[in-house]
């Protein structure tokens, strides 16, 4: 399971880098280029931050269902 997690994980900041990448290639000015950076940087922030409670909800659970 966690190979798939790492797996997820690794797609995700691979694409992350991509869009930075295609950002930085893109003919507009550095300030457009700057928000946009900053707008993609926090919705990977977010989309993280949601995957990890949601996981760690989804493992307490399958815990208390153990114990």
């Amino acid at each position: 399971m966690l190979s798939y997690i790492g797996y997820f994980f690794t797609k995700y900041y691979e694409g992350y880098k991509e869009l930075i990448r295609n950002i930085d290639d893109s003919e507009r000015s550095p300030i457009l280029k700057a928000i946009g950076k900053f707008l993609a940087t926090f919705k990977v922030i977010i989309d993280m931050f949601f995957s990890v409670g949601i996981l760690f909800v989804l493992v307490s659970f399958l815990i208390d269902l153990i114990l």
